[in-house]
Parts: C-alpha cells; structure tokens; sequence
C-alpha cells in the first residue's frame, strides 16, 4: 500500500481497490491508522517566492502601512486596485483531481500553475474600497501596461513606448500614481509566514 502511494501520489481509493484487491474499509483502516496518512489538495500559487522577493514585498507592505497610517487614512478609498487571470479554452484540473496522501501532520502543498498551450482570454478587475470598479477582457493588440492590457486612449502608439515610458505618460496624461510593486493574493501563502517572523 505504502508502495503504491508513494509512486503515484494522486491514487485513488478505487484504483487501490483494484491494485490490492482489498475491500475500502480495509483499505481505509490501513491508510489513516497504520500509515496515518490522508489525501490534502495542494494550494494553487501563481509563482515561489526566494527570500529577496519576500524581503521586497514586505518593505513594499511597511511602506503602504506607513503611507496610509494603517488604514486610517481616507486615501484608502482612492485607491484602486486590481487583478488578472486567463479564463482558458479547457476545463482545468479539478480539486478532488489534485488531492494527494500525506502523512497526517503533514501541511497542504503548494502547486504552481502552468500556462497551457491553448486558447485562452485574459480578464481583468478593478475595484475599490467600496466595490467593483471595471470589469474588462484585455486585449494583446490595445495599450500594454505592467499589469496586462488595457482598452484605452493613447497619445501614442504602445510599441514606441519602453515599460517606463508607459508608467510616465499613466501618471501625466492619466493622473494615476502607480506603486512600485504589488502583491499577489496567492503570494501571501509563503509570505505571510516571512511577514509575522520579521515585521518591526
């Protein structure tokens, strides 16, 4: 049984019927109390993070805190933030799919996600404080920003603009003030342990 985990960790209790041809109590009787183990489903993260990059967000998040008085500020409703994800062509792998056996002390794992080579449409959402802002399906061929794509006018043609080019005429002709970093929501899985060891 043991054997059988450890080389396809994502085995199901079926399979391990057929494999063993034993009944599913006895096979749950073996897995939880003699092998202590249990299927957990890996938590989805868009990238790892090395130290340096942990180090850069958490100096990115003293200075918000510092800049908004920690949330007291009313600056904070001004803020607009926002996020994108590809909406693919394919039905994605599933979370039962996903679960593996780990021992059972042992934490969720994580797994990175991997761009597939199909179609696909990038999304993006805007919001505020208070709520939803924008809603908009980027396109590769409007202005390119940092962040993705976004449907906009342009004094100027995209592809003659380098990436800080971009980031002065936003803060010039638009009137935005773009921070010099942003974090993802999934990131926060590895850092917000760095976060608690070292924040002053």
């Amino acid at each position: 049984m043991l054997d059988l985990i450890t080389k396809d960790p994502h085995i199901t209790y079926a399979q391990l019927e057929y494999e063993t041809e034993l009944s599913s109590g006895t096979i749950n009787i073996i897995l939880h109390k003699e092998l202590c183990v249990r299927r957990l489903c890996p938590r989805w993260i868009s990238h790892s993070l090395n130290l340096q990059q942990k180090v850069s967000r958490m100096d990115f998040c003293k200075s918000m805190l510092k800049r908004f008085a920690n949330g007291s500020s009313r600056a904070v409703s001004e803020i607009l933030t926002g996020d994108e994800t590809w909406i693919n062509h394919y039905d994605p792998e599933t979370k039962p799919m996903s679960k593996e056996w780990v021992e059972e002390d042992a934490p969720p794992r994580t797994k990175v996600r991997r761009a597939r080579s199909v179609g696909k449409q990038m999304w993006a959402i805007f919001s505020y404080l208070v709520g939803l802002s924008k809603l908009l399906l980027l396109r590769i061929e409007k202005l390119l920003l940092p962040t993705g794509t976004l449907q906009c006018p342009y004094p100027k043609s995209p592809q003659q603009l380098s990436h800080s080019g971009r980031r002065q005429v936003l803060e010039e002709f638009f009137f935005i003030m773009i921070m010099h970093h942003r974090i993802w929501q999934s990131e926060l899985v590895s850092f917000g342990k760095f976060w608690t060891q070292n924040i002053a």
